[in-house]
């Protein structure tokens, strides 16, 4: 006498393949209907592997989980430019890149053109932050977090409304 397999899938046949062609692969569950697809297939399972082995050999057939952040990057890139994101990472980390000094003095506005604008308070410090030594600094810590063929270059501005509003 043969004994019954373990797997449930050979159990169960598709009338339209003949009995020769069993199925061994289990149902595919996707995200429409995974609920749906999970509670049948865990009501398959038990009886042939028990409570808890059932659990984990369903747990071979889904998706595998991904942390939040990697979905959100996914999300945001459809959703947001290359440029708003690592302005968003330079204004963030803007103090860090600068030094406290320096930052109270200015604010990156934009990325265009692979040229980052910042927005400087006053033109003496303008003068101070074109030097050589300190643009070239501030240019390869920036290219250090968004990498470096996504700014090459850094122009400064006087302070406008943004710069105005945030001393009162």
């Amino acid at each position: 006498m043969e004994t019954p397999s373990r797997n449930p899938y050979h159990q169960h046949q598709n009338p339209a393949q003949s009995s020769s062609e069993k199925s061994e692969e289990p149902p595919i569950v996707t995200q429409k209907n995974s609920y749906r697809t999970r509670k049948k297939l865990l009501s398959v399972l038990q009886p042939w592997y028990g409570e808890e082995d059932a659990q984990a050999e369903m747990m071979k057939y889904l998706p595998k989980t991904r942390p939040i952040g990697e979905i959100l990057q996914k999300v945001l890139r459809r959703k947001i430019s290359a440029n708003t994101l690592n302005l968003q990472k330079i204004q963030m980390e803007w103090e860090k890149i600068a030094g406290e000094s320096t930052a109270r003095r200015s604010f990156p506005l934009k990325i265009y053109a692979r040229t980052l604008y910042l927005e400087v308070s006053h033109p003496a410090y303008i003068q101070a932050l074109e030097s050589p030594r300190i643009k070239d600094a501030i240019l390869k810590r920036i290219q250090a977090i968004i990498g470096p063929d996504s700014c090459t270059d850094i122009k400064y501005l006087p302070a406008g409304r943004r710069m105005q509003e945030n001393r009162r």
